[in-house]
């Protein structure tokens, strides 16, 4: 950050006292709460040691560290996260006595996966009703939701003092799925006995013990002097009230955020906390508006997405990068036509000296980047996925690799083939593998034991599995080694006939019936028909890759190369979603896939407060771009809409002339970088001083014009400009009414207005654009 702006300076010099920040997208907050930080302590405020600059996520914390190194008198500012400060208050109560000594989940990330298969396990021998496709991820994160806001398994009311009744509550299991409750509570019993403690207990056990516990508390709450919190929207229940725990006794707390960035609901995060906080602490509040990062179009959509949300804090974008971005919104047949169209401009971009990790793709859920991925493949563009697996990795596709190595070794065991230990090893993990896919009932236990007795003998293995299923030992899942049979002997002849990779996995999937076992065994339907999209574009891509053994080797070489790229290197074009996406920037940022059930998702449709989230989560992915904004949806008749985000609020205008959406967005400010740029020998227009004037008020572009344009333009092509604007609202007052407030910004370059005068066809022309422009504000 260069010379603070007055915003930032206020927030700087702030000394004591509780402080809200709202900070727009890309204003720099984070270099404004560490030159606080270093500031209070130069002028002697407090202490390093007793200052701590916290939030919930490492990335954040990594960021405030780097911005502090530079300085040696905060070389000891406690900077942490927030789950850090929670893990040593916990240690401190194991010195106190009020713990065991125990292990977390920062020290063995198996533990708990350990303890929710045993318990669900234990809980369907008991004969608890637990669906065959149940949803692991989805049960951790109902019960990291429930700690997250302080929702207990079991609780017991007595054993609270009166003040903390008012946040705690019991849980509840949530519609249709009854089960979660219990496996919740026995989850917990186990937790307990083994003293096992997760990221989510690391601060709701903190303050659990802490108010339950008056030294416990009172040694929490003299450990700092000043708490800054960076990211404070992300905060759920329990970190809001942890954190109050730590600042309760002198109230010098600042909070830095965003309301219109909170998109963690799912884990307990809410932007009543932040929104609330005024009030609680009695703050006072400022605003950091001046965006950085972006260019004109990006801000002045993302301003038009956000202002839809009812329930937010009123603020805006304001730019200062000028109008050279990007911002181009396309309609495509299909994800396939999407991922070319994507290849084709990273492909063009690097031909004009982007570097290939100037470029992310931010998609809305994981589902969606199979054909992305095979078409970088194709192109031989390197990429990486943050916080997701390659497409080749996932489980449904996995496992279809898997049924063509099985039947790749049948057909050599055929042919007179021995296999090595590691071959046989590896065949006996893919049968394992495929056993399941679909549900045939068929055992680890039988398939080890199968693999004992044929043990040098394993070209029999058709022939056993085939004898098998006509054994009564094998009763149970008899149907299942027949079906077995029947799919690898057909897998296997159609390798011996060296049948191209592609038919071979049409037939799979049409003799396992794999988009019947995807709906069977995945909870939600949605991701059911993602999952089954990624299966057939593995067919697509295996079209003109030869047959079985070539394909599969293709597919060995690409999982090395990634492989070893991962090791070696982050040049490469960036996949991930906005979850994971926030506080990141990029010179060139692709959002594919908005369309309605995607974005906004089909699950937020019928609630206000969901649909308000997907709508901040759309406005965090067009706040990542610096340069360039693709954004793409599928415009096929069979297609669901546009996403309505990029429509406006346009429920009741029946006239398409009456819609204000994103092209008209768009096109505004297109037109408001075309009136800059016009030579000074030519007159302006009626719409060049409307688009100077509203339109530039409308976007919220005045700061611009007034502190930051002569950084792009001539100085003295401005002064002339704001000669002729001034001139020309004065020749339209009787039909613009321009506000004096709108006027100012030109204003201040200090000119006389340049008399004007227009032509009775110009005014009528823009009499029809005065009244176009005022039913769409309508």
């Amino acid at each position: 950050m260069k010379q603070p702006t007055l915003e930032q300076q206020q927030i700087i010099q702030h000394n004591k006292g509780a402080a809200l920040v709202y900070a727009v997208a890309g204003a720099g907050k984070t270099t404004c709460l560490t030159q606080r930080i270093a500031r209070l302590v130069r002028d002697g405020i407090f202490r390093p040691e007793r200052i701590l600059a916290t939030s919930f996520s490492r990335e954040s914390v990594k960021d405030i560290q780097s911005k502090l190194a530079g300085g040696p008198e905060v070389q000891r500012v406690q900077v942490k996260t927030l789950h850090g400060v929670g893990l040593h208050v916990l240690k401190k109560a194991v010195q106190m006595g009020l713990l065991p000594e125990f292990k977390s989940e920062a020290d063995s990330e198996a533990t708990r996966s350990r303890l929710i298969k045993q318990v669900l396990r234990e809980s369907r021998l008991r004969g608890l009703p637990i669906p065959d496709h149940f949803d692991l991820e989805d049960f951790m994160n109902y019960v990291g939701s429930c700690k997250a806001s302080l929702k207990y398994a079991e609780l017991l009311e007595w054993d609270f003092p009166e003040t903390a009744l008012k946040v705690i509550s019991q849980a509840e299991a949530p519609e249709g799925l009854p089960h979660y409750l219990e496996l919740y509570r026995a989850f917990e019993r186990h937790r307990e006995r083994e003293n096992f403690i997760t990221f989510d207990d690391m601060i709701g056990l903190a303050w659990d013990l802490s108010v339950k516990n008056p030294d416990l508390m009172e040694w929490v709450s003299s450990q700092y002097d000043c708490v800054l919190i960076d990211e404070f929207q992300d905060l759920n229940l329990a970190q809001s009230e942890f954190v109050h725990l730590l600042v309760q006794n002198h109230l010098n707390i600042m909070a830095l955020g965003d309301d219109d960035q909170t998109i963690y609901s799912w884990r307990g995060s809410s932007p009543e906390f932040i929104r609330n906080f005024q009030q609680r602490y009695a703050a006072r509040k400022y605003h950091i508006t001046h965006n950085f990062r972006s260019c004109a179009t990006h801000l002045a959509l993302a301003n038009f997405v956000i202002s839809q949300n009812e329930n937010r804090e009123v603020k805006h974008l304001r730019l200062t990068r000028g109008f050279e971005g990007i911002t181009e919104v396309h309609g495509v047949d299909s994800q396939f036509e999407s991922a070319k169209r994507i290849a084709d401009q990273i492909e063009q971009n690097l031909e004009k000296g982007f570097k290939v990790q100037d470029h992310a793709i931010l998609v809305r859920t994981y589902a969606m980047t199979p054909f992305i991925e095979t078409e970088f493949i194709e192109r031989q563009i390197s990429y990486r996925i943050l916080g997701g697996h390659y497409f080749y990795k996932r489980e449904e596709i996995r496992v279809l690799l898997d049924y063509l190595r099985v039947a790749r070794t049948l057909y050599q065991l055929q042919t007179g083939t021995k296999l090595d230990p590691v071959q046989l090893r590896d065949l006996k993990t893919q049968m394992l593998s495929i056993i399941g896919s679909p549900r045939r009932y068929i055992t680890r236990q039988y398939i080890n034991s199968l693999f004992i007795r044929l043990l040098g003998q394993e070209d029999h293995l058709l022939a056993q599995i085939q004898l098998d299923s006509e054994n009564p030992n094998h009763q149970r899942f008899q149907h299942g080694l027949q079906a077995l049979h029947f799919v690898l002997d057909s897998l296997a002849r159609m390798v011996a006939y060296d049948a191209e990779a592609y038919a071979v996995l049409e037939n799979l999937l049409y003799w396992t019936d794999y988009e019947q076992h995807l709906l069977a065994t995945t909870a939600d339907p949605e991701l059911a028909e993602a999952r089954m999209l990624g299966a057939r574009n593995l067919i697509r891509y295996a079209s003109g890759k030869g047959n079985t053994e070539d394909f599969l080797q293709h597919m060995e070489f690409v999982m090395f190369r990634e492989t070893t790229l991962d090791a070696i290197s982050d040049e490469r074009v960036l996949i991930t979603t906005p979850y994971r996406a926030k506080g990141l920037e990029w010179p060139v940022v692709f959002v594919p896939g908005l369309n309605e059930g995607s974005v906004p998702s089909m699950r937020s449709l019928e609630d206000p407060a969901q649909l308000e989230e997907e709508r901040r989560v759309l406005y965090v992915c067009i706040t990542r771009a610096r340069e360039q904004l693709y954004l793409y949806h599928t415009d096929r008749e069979d297609a669901p809409p546009i996403s309505r985000f990029l429509l406006g609020k346009n429920e009741e205008k029946a006239d398409p002339e009456d819609l204000y959406t994103y092209q008209n967005v768009l096109q505004e400010v297109g037109h408001i970088q075309q009136a800059l740029q016009k030579p000074e020998e030519e007159p302006l227009t009626p719409q060049d001083v409307h688009a100077l004037v509203r339109s530039v008020a409308d976007h919220h572009f005045r700061t611009y014009l007034q502190h930051y344009a002569y950084h792009h333009f001539d100085l003295d092509h401005l002064m002339v400009l704001s000669s002729k604007v001034l001139g020309a609202a004065e020749g339209l007052k009787a039909l613009s009414h321009f506000t004096e407030e709108e006027l100012t910004v030109w204003e201040s370059y200090g000119q006389a207005p340049e008399p004007m005068q227009f032509t009775q066809k110009d005014l009528e022309v823009y009499a029809r654009t005065l009244n176009l422009h005022a039913s769409r504000s309508a």
